[in-house]
């Protein structure tokens, strides 16, 4: 997926989201960021993979 359109389908969430009570914006919220954790922890984590690979190269 592109990033224009990952961008276009968090705004429409987010635009869906905003139509929610408070309590399930929250929770949406929340499992974004875990979301977003996740990624950049899997995304540092290939990093030093290739690191570790380069050197016992």
């Amino acid at each position: 997926m592109s990033k224009t359109a990952e961008i276009k389908r968090l705004d429409e969430i987010i635009e869906g989201a905003s139509k929610l009570p408070i309590e399930n914006q929250e929770y949406i919220l929340t499992t974004i960021k875990g979301m977003l954790f996740t990624k950049q922890l899997l995304l540092k984590q290939n990093q030093q993979l290739k690191i570790n690979k380069n050197h016992s190269a």
